[in-house]
């Protein structure tokens, strides 16, 4: 019997949502108040007074230094043939620190109250540690921070497109169809170098298939996929079989052809990774009979690329399904009925419109589209 379990990214990223956290209603108290000067105009202030704040003593760094007009800390790229800077506020790089006042040691988590930190705190001194890629510096309250170079520099390089893989995500074409990416059983399992392997394929290729999968009983699959991460549940279950038995009501429980699509539509957070343990699509060759195929076989779309093939050869089309939310449902079992918290549109773009991070379709779990 051959065996392969086959690992999808279904989405570039979990689509944040934008509320409120209990630092910024905390925070909001040491603002002043908002004025409105005319209807429609409304004065915000700004979270921190501009002032005078002296030079930077750098003795033997010129990493940071002041623009001594605005008051703002001011990264030198460290290129000696590099005239590049950024402006940055001093509670930003406060706000940084990785020093064990600030920082859980044991647990990597903040100490320190970002409210109790004086907002006219600044740096007063940067110095060089010796041998090391790191630059101290010494606060105006008396705090003591080391920061890793490579914090100044990565200003420099910030990607302007949303999501983690639009730059190294390949096309899906005839040729991975033919020889798909895989990684041994074996490898993921044993070694740290197989799993970053197997994940490094998953992230550039959409798909990845874990060959010489054990078959013997299903705990070898369910190991392999919590040492990648942890299962989610959902009201199919966690980890779980189907067949065309209608279980639940729904078409994969069915011996109906699926068109292309992607699942949990009508979840406000669909599946990202998805991992299907196929055992076979045509009888074993010890059998008798018929050896044409059971049936059973997987369409993979590359949904990314279908979408910007989309907005290069039919713009209008491409903005509709980014721009025009549809209602998803999934209500076929008695005492289950699921849809997101809103309508969410086929292609979900990353803020300001930029790359498109997931795709949401499934005919079968789309509801009526609204009239007018």
């Amino acid at each position: 019997m051959r065996s392969t379990l086959r690992l999808l990214r279904v989405s570039q990223a979990q689509a944040g949502k934008a509320t409120p956290s209990k630092w910024f209603k905390d925070f909001r108290g040491l603002l002043p108040r908002e004025s409105v000067v005319s209807p429609g105009l409304v004065v915000r202030p700004s979270i921190h007074q501009r002032k005078r704040r002296p030079e930077i003593n750098s003795p033997d760094s010129r990493i940071l230094t002041r623009n001594t007009e605005t008051g703002d800390l001011v990264v030198n790229h460290d290129k000696a043939d590099s005239n590049k800077t950024k402006a940055v506020s001093d509670l930003w790089l406060r706000d940084r620190c990785k020093c064990s006042e600030c920082i859980n040691p044991d647990t990597l988590q903040r100490k320190t109250d970002i409210t109790k930190i004086p907002l006219d705190v600044h740096v007063v001194e940067t110095r060089n540690k010796d041998q090391t890629d790191e630059l101290a510096v010494t606060w105006s309250d008396g705090h003591e921070s080391t920061y890793d170079r490579e914090l100044f520099r990565d200003l420099f390089f910030i990607r302007s497109t949303v999501g983690p893989f639009p730059a190294m995500s390949l096309p899906l074409g005839p040729r991975r169809s033919q020889i798909p990416p895989r990684v041994p059983y074996s490898d993921v399992m044993t070694t740290t170098s197989g799993l970053q392997r197997m994940t490094d394929l998953l992230a550039k290729n959409g798909l990845v298939f874990i060959t010489q999968t054990p078959t013997t009983t299903p705990l070898p699959t369910r190991l392999l996929l919590e040492r990648i991460a942890f299962i989610r549940h959902t009201h199919y279950g966690g980890f779980y079989d189907f067949t065309a038995d209608l279980a639940m009501a729904d078409t994969a429980y069915t011996n109906l052809a699926l068109g292309a699509h992607t699942d949990t539509t009508y979840f406000s957070d669909p599946a990202g990774l998805q991992a299907f343990h196929v055992l076979s699509h045509t009888p074993d060759a010890s059998s008798p009979g018929d050896s044409e195929s059971l049936g059973g076989e997987s369409l993979l779309v590359d949904g990314f690329r279908a979408a910007r093939a989309l907005r290069d050869r039919y713009p209008q089309a491409y903005e509709v399904l980014a721009g025009v939310g549809l209602p998803w449902h999934a209500s076929g079992n008695e005492g289950i009925a699921i849809s997101p918290d809103k309508m969410y549109p086929v292609l979900e773009r990353g803020p300001g419109g930029g790359e498109v991070v997931r795709v949401r379709w499934n005919n079968d779990d789309r509801g009526g589209c609204r009239g007018g």
